[in-house]
């Protein structure tokens, strides 16, 4: 989130100063390495960049706002590794002088802002509150549309104060067109969380639902369809799994007793790549040293942002079984799988093709030329996404996660 919330300031006539402690992501944003999912955000970078509006370091300098933007991700106990957003303080801490703001856009723990990084700021000698301002502004933005959202999406300030709140929604108000709201620090920081959750809790309840279809021999999709057409429901669809820097991990943010509901829901996902393999099992039982071919390992459709997607979790446990694995991603070329390959080798003697991802490309991929390649016929189709009729049409096996209708307990 900070290259393109720095760039958009850069872009209204603010200098910014854009501080990365990762040289190579440096020298990436300089060079136009930029992902191709976001629109604008290319071109709005090389500009600022190119007329020295945004300017690029590996530490920050004396300002007169401090945004924090850095990663929150969970320590091996699934709670919030803060340290990133400590450290970012530590660094503020020696430039603060009167009347600064600082601005944390990371999400974070209810309190963090007053019970963390506020004392480290206050090591300056100066008081949060009237020496300077200190306000939390959680991001809403999705990869793919981040400069359009960052624009038109409406925002919650949490401020110290009244003051910190104002001068805030002052400054944002310059990239900002939609609704700007204010509020406390503690309010804000659990609206992200709540906004995150029941993102995860909705996603959870969908693949239960697919869960309990596989059981009792309905067809989810079916079922779903016709339970969307109440004017109150809008069950989301069902899926191999939940990824992103966000979704997933938020959650756990509040690991508290009382947060049931959304430590279930965080399981129920969390199992579902495990499902998907054990629903892969008896398809491939009698098949010697079985190829799978994956199709997508980003986490979401259309972007090529792989940050915890299910892809990974799905063929670690494949390669512990020691089925062969193969990869196609028309997006993604980063090397986080050794699996990736063009799509003719992905599927060159396999016997069984997983769609992890609904990315639009793969809706065009003709299944007469596919299968000439493979060595048995299969396709499971974890996000209902491809047209079922084509793919049988030309011989192959199509299954579905959440479709029990061929599997009737009585």
């Amino acid at each position: 989130m900070g290259l393109p919330i720095s760039a958009l300031f850069a872009n209204q006539g603010f200098t910014v100063l854009g501080v990365d402690i990762n040289p190579s992501r440096l020298e990436d944003i300089r060079k136009g390495r930029i992902s191709s999912c976001e629109p604008r955000l290319l071109e709005l970078s090389q500009k600022v960049l190119k007329n020295k509006s945004l300017l690029l370091s590996g530490l920050p300098d004396t300002s007169d706002v401090y945004i924090i933007a850095v990663p929150s991700p969970l320590n091996g106990h699934k709670k919030a590794d803060l340290s990133f957003a400590r450290n970012a303080a530590r660094m503020v801490k020696p430039l603060l002088k009167k009347g600064d703001l600082v601005i944390v856009e990371t999400t974070v723990v209810p309190g963090t802002c007053k019970e963390v990084i506020l004392p480290i700021l206050e090591q300056s000698n100066l008081l949060a509150g009237r020496d300077f301002s200190l306000a939390f502004c959680p991001e809403r933005a999705i990869p793919g549309k981040t400069v359009y959202e960052i624009i038109n999406n409406d925002r919650i300030i949490g401020g110290l104060n009244k003051k910190s709140a104002d001068v805030t929604k002052r400054l944002y108000s310059y990239i900002v067109k939609g609704k700007i709201s204010l509020t406390d620090l503690n309010t804000a920081e659990m609206v992200k969380i709540m906004e995150n959750t029941a993102r995860d809790v909705n996603i959870a309840l969908a693949n239960e639902f697919a869960l309990i279809c596989e059981k009792i021999g309905v067809d989810f999709w079916k079922a779903r369809e016709f339970a969307n057409r109440h004017p109150r429901v809008n069950i989301l669809n069902a899926g191999p799994g939940v990824g992103g820097h966000c979704v997933p991990i938020d959650p756990w943010f509040v690991n508290i007793p009382e947060a049931k509901i959304m430590r279930t829901s965080r399981e129920i996902n969390d199992e579902m790549p495990t499902h998907i393999v054990k629903l892969l099992k008896p398809l491939l039982q009698n098949i010697p040293n079985p190829k799978v071919t994956i199709l997508g390992v980003a986490y979401k459709a259309n972007v090529d942002d792989t940050r915890e997607s299910p892809a990974k979790r799905i063929i670690e446990k494949m390669l512990k079984i020691g089925w062969d694995v193969s990869a196609f991603d028309p997006i993604v070329s980063k090397p986080d799988f050794t699996q990736l390959s063009d799509l003719g080798r992905a599927v060159n003697k396999s016997d069984c093709i997983l769609l992890v991802t609904d990315h639009e490309d793969f809706k065009n991929i003709d299944p007469n030329i596919i299968s000439k390649k493979m060595r048995h016929k299969i396709v499971f189709d974890s996000r209902n996404c491809l047209d079922h009729n084509k793919w049988q049409s030309h011989g192959f096996a199509v299954h579905t996660l959440g479709d029990g209708s061929n599997n009737k307990l009585w």
